[in-house]
């Protein structure tokens, strides 16, 4: 993957873009499929600031962000992808009862926090970004958990984010206990510059597969969960069924 291949995604995310979403639009009784545009819709922003951010880090040749800007790129991608996942089984299977869990877990991704200061932070609990993630890596056959963990070696302070960046390998000519620093590390390391930017590229490339495939099967979508409000009898009595 090259700079080019990133732009391609960003433009392709930034097609995907819906400007305005209106629950009423897409049905007048279920919500979860106006939920599940607005959680992929958020992403699809989100990841495109952070691959705003990425270019500029890497045009100013910073180092440590590029690691931190494509995990969280990664996390969102992998949060929209498996969105995505869970409608696709709900859907392709016709199973109306999952549409409960389903609910549930974009009300998660919606609302959900840690911390506690936030208002639907015990009514939410967050999801876990690496479960997540382990369940991409099995479900899809893909390295995602191993190149996540790799990102975070970077991102978190530890020896590769730390020490293997900022400070010279000793050398023969170096004084006992002498440390020689590295104020900018991108040179230096321009061999790695190609992990953090796979893992951005990643985290599109997932983002722009579940925004896609939604759009191009959510009417599909809104009628499943439209059959399931009637069947349980809470579809108004005065709107027709089924709509047209």
């Amino acid at each position: 993957m090259d700079y080019g291949g990133v732009e391609d995604l960003v433009r392709g995310l930034t097609r995907a873009k819906v400007a305005v979403s209106r629950a009423s639009d897409i049905s007048p009784v279920a919500l979860i499929p106006f939920k599940a545009r607005d959680v992929l819709q958020v992403a699809l922003r989100r990841n495109l600031e952070l691959a705003s951010s990425f270019v500029e880090v890497f045009n100013a040749q910073l180092y440590v962000p590029l690691f931190v800007l494509s995990r969280a790129a990664m996390e969102t991608g992998a949060l929209a992808l498996d969105m995505w996942d869970r409608i696709d089984v709900v859907g392709s299977t016709q199973n109306k009862p999952g549409l409960v869990a389903l609910d549930e877990h974009l009300s998660k991704v919606l609302l959900g926090s840690k911390a506690s200061i936030t208002p639907d932070a015990k009514l939410f609990e967050a999801v876990n970004v690496l479960t997540l993630v382990d369940h991409l890596t099995k479900k899809h056959k893909i390295e995602l958990r191993p190149y996540y963990d790799g990102l975070s070696e970077f991102a978190h302070p530890n020896f590769h984010g730390m020490v293997a960046a900022y400070r010279h390998a000793p050398s023969e000519d170096q004084p006992t206990l002498e440390s020689r620093y590295v104020d900018r590390p991108f040179s230096k390391n321009s061999g790695l510059l190609k992990v953090p930017l796979n893992a951005l590229a990643t985290g599109l490339a997932m983002n722009l597969i579940a925004v896609e495939s939604y759009e191009a099967t959510f009417a599909t979508f809104a009628r499943l969960c439209e059959e399931d409000a009637h069947d349980r009898g809470i579809w108004p009595i005065d709107l027709a069924y089924p709509r047209p």
